[in-house]
């Protein structure tokens, strides 16, 4: 997540790690978590903004939630798989999990790890399928 000096309003991006709703202050740093609903309420009580975040680069589970990374097939590899997982996580608000089945995510934001085999080009590769789909590209706190 990216704070800006002159925006108001702090900012907790959502994720795969663990912070818990008690842990969030208006001077809290802009942590990545995933427990949405607790921590999404938290962030309004302290006047935050929140983001939930999707994962271009990971496999997700029928529950919505990434896989572990030693398991089989968790990083996705495969630039055109994760380019293809990225547009569906923003545009359709889906995600394929590992057993096939759709699930809903809600995703405001995507992240692919810097330690994944090729991430600068699965970046660019993402970047560039979700452009050619109409969707806009920005950072966090960019301005409309």
């Amino acid at each position: 997540a990216i704070q800006f000096a002159d925006d108001p309003v702090p900012t907790v991006a959502a994720g795969p790690f663990g912070l818990s709703p008690g842990d969030l202050t208006r001077d809290t740093t802009p942590e990545i978590v995933i427990e949405y609903d607790a921590l999404e309420r938290a962030a309004a009580l302290q006047g935050m903004r929140f983001i939930r975040e999707g994962f271009a680069d990971r496999a997700y589970g029928r529950d919505g939630y990434i896989v572990p990374r030693d398991a089989p097939g968790a990083v996705l590899g495969d630039v055109a798989r994760a380019a293809s997982q990225a547009v569906e996580l923003v545009r359709d608000h889906r995600v394929t999990a590992v057993d096939g089945r759709h699930v809903n995510v809600v995703v405001e934001t995507l992240c692919v790890h810097g330690d994944t085999p090729g991430a600068g080009l699965l970046a660019a590769d993402v970047r560039a399928r979700l452009t050619a789909t109409g969707i806009e590209v920005k950072c966090i706190g960019a301005r409309d």
